[in-house]
């Protein structure tokens, strides 16, 4: 929770802002396009950190954490800077933008973990990137571009 103070012709108000309820999941993304045998640009996969145990991964990857807002019902990708590098970063966040070239389906292990019984699809889309000082934010809303 936060607090911010307005002012609206001449009088002062408090306004009171509640943080939306977050929830996060940790997961692997393979980076590049399901169709094209993970070639390319976008969100091949999403794997359980149980799966890297026992597998090798060749393609680009990285860990990120599946983020939901319970609330508005908006999915993000929280990418901590550590674990990308410069040439993943120039990539696949090219000009401030993560594109998805085809929709995506989230696997249930990851909406079972939020508590969710729905199916999660990610669609194709240009979404933008924000910038942290930690980290790189992918927001998946309605309003790609």
């Amino acid at each position: 929770m936060y607090c911010k103070k307005d002012t609206i012709a001449g009088r002062q108000r408090e306004i009171t802002y509640y943080a939306a309820p977050m929830q996060e999941v940790i997961t692997e993304i393979v980076f590049g396009t399901p169709s094209k045998n993970c070639e390319g640009v976008g969100l091949c996969r999403m794997l359980s950190p149980v799966f890297l145990k026992s597998k090798q991964i060749y393609c680009p990857h990285a860990t990120a954490y599946f983020a939901m807002d319970m609330v508005r019902g908006i999915y993000s990708l929280r990418f901590p800077k550590s674990f990308l590098s410069r040439q993943m970063v120039a990539r696949h966040f090219y000009k401030g933008l993560f594109k998805v070239t085809e929709p995506y389906r989230v696997p249930a292990h990851i909406s079972r973990a939020l508590g969710l019984q729905q199916i999660l699809t990610i669609r194709e889309g240009g979404y933008v990137v924000k910038e942290t000082p930690a980290d790189w934010i992918v927001v998946f809303d309605n309003g790609h571009t």
